[in-house]
């Protein structure tokens, strides 16, 4: 009954948040969209650093239901690869929407406005960095949840 009561809250949810109507109703409903995927970030994150892979595979399935596939930036230059953060700390972003600091911390990353190139991390230990993707897709300017400031630098691929 719950496992029914959540799809139909999901399937909801999804056509609901495609309405324009932004009255209360949609409100609700997008902040108990919000809060269940905030809810799966912090399972998905315990469950990685448990490398539990039954469990990680059963929370990306139940991502995939409320996600639609990560959506590619309209310049064509998604943020998926390594990245050069901050005093040269190395940072892999994956498609699959996980992130990777140097020091083990996991992330989970997500579209905060697509057509604006605007993108979030969720770190495990307790940070987040808010980016913007510039228009060549080489540089990240990122503000983090305490405001500071940096950017990152895409890492070119080494020539043989």
């Amino acid at each position: 009954m719950k496992r029914y009561l959540l799809a139909l809250a999901l399937s909801a949810t999804t056509t609901s948040i495609a309405a324009p109507n932004e009255g209360s109703a949609y409100r609700e409903i997008v902040t108990l969209r919000r809060n269940h995927e905030d809810g799966l970030n912090r399972l998905l994150i315990k469950y990685l650093k448990e490398k539990n892979l039954e469990a990680v595979s059963a929370i990306y399935s139940e991502m995939k239901v409320i996600r639609s596939e990560i959506p590619k930036v309209e310049s064509g230059k998604p943020p998926i690869g390594l990245w050069i953060w901050h005093e040269n700390h190395p940072v892999i972003i994956r498609s699959n929407g996980s992130a990777i600091w140097k020091d083990g911390n996991y992330g989970l990353w997500k579209w905060l406005n697509e057509s604006e190139r605007k993108a979030e991390i969720r770190w495990d230990n307790g940070y987040s960095d808010t980016f913007t993707i510039s228009p060549d897709g080489k540089t990240l300017h990122i503000i983090n949840n305490y405001g500071a400031k940096f950017t990152a630098k895409k890492a070119e691929p080494k020539s043989p």
